[in-house]
């Protein structure tokens, strides 16, 4: 019973990163195939979920920050924070 309440903490924490991986890696898979046109959707989804992490991946998305005038992607970075952060205290 330990071990699964430290996987499901373990999990609370990590919910963005593991997801965003997922994402990343659909996204490239879906690139491979040629009928399916999301890979470049999953691909940017995912790199925009580990921006936190990635140092690069942050750098690009607060370039495209600068350039947008309508402020959609803040918009859109809030969410994601509100989204996750009511999925890890919901958890609890």
């Amino acid at each position: 019973m330990k071990n699964l309440e430290k996987i499901k903490k373990f999990f609370r924490k990590n919910v963005r990163y593991i997801a965003g991986g997922f994402i990343l890696i659909l996204g490239a898979v879906f690139m491979v195939i040629p009928f399916i046109p999301l890979g470049y959707i999953f691909i940017a989804v995912g790199a925009f979920l580990l921006a936190p992490v990635i140092p690069v991946l942050n750098k690009v998305v607060k370039f495209f920050k600068k350039k947008d005038d309508s402020g959609k992607i803040e918009k859109v970075e809030e969410k994601v924070e509100e989204i996750f952060e009511s999925n890890s205290t919901n958890d609890k």
